[in-house]
């Protein structure tokens, strides 16, 4: 006996053609049937995986969450996705400029302190400070 062979993409959405009268649309909503034959056809997570918390990707594999997409719709989608996937990674400190000085070991920018020697005063001019004891 023989081991069944797992059907791919375009097998896949063939079959389920012939099984429903209408055309299969593409999963974005553009209205477009999905032509396998002609063009790519792409499974596509409509939340990404990378968009959930840390460890519960697995969740995002649901079927629920998986639509065919035609090669050009993906395209598109996968460019927004990177823009919301990087806008949350940097929102959550994983990149930019925090984090790289995270990353050093150095928290903000450190300044330089008060002058405990001099004193600025109000027409500009640079003053030696009065102790206190002076006072």
């Amino acid at each position: 006996m023989t081991k069944r062979r797992a059907l791919n993409r375009t097998e896949t959405i063939l079959v389920l053609q012939r099984q429903t009268a209408a055309p299969i649309l593409c999963g974005c909503g553009c209205g477009e049937p999905l032509d396998p034959v002609k063009e790519r056809v792409v499974d596509e997570h409509v939340i990404p995986r990378e968009l959930s918390e840390a460890g519960q990707q697995g969740e995002r594999d649901d079927l629920d969450n998986r639509r065919f997409y035609r090669w050009p719709c993906a395209l598109e989608k996968t460019r927004t996705d990177l823009a919301r996937i990087a806008k949350a990674k940097a929102q959550a400190g994983e990149t930019g400029q925090y984090a790289r000085r995270q990353k050093r070991g150095q928290g903000s920018i450190q300044s330089r302190g008060f002058d405990k020697t001099r004193t600025k005063r109000f027409d500009g001019s640079v003053v030696a400070r009065q102790s206190q004891e002076s006072l």
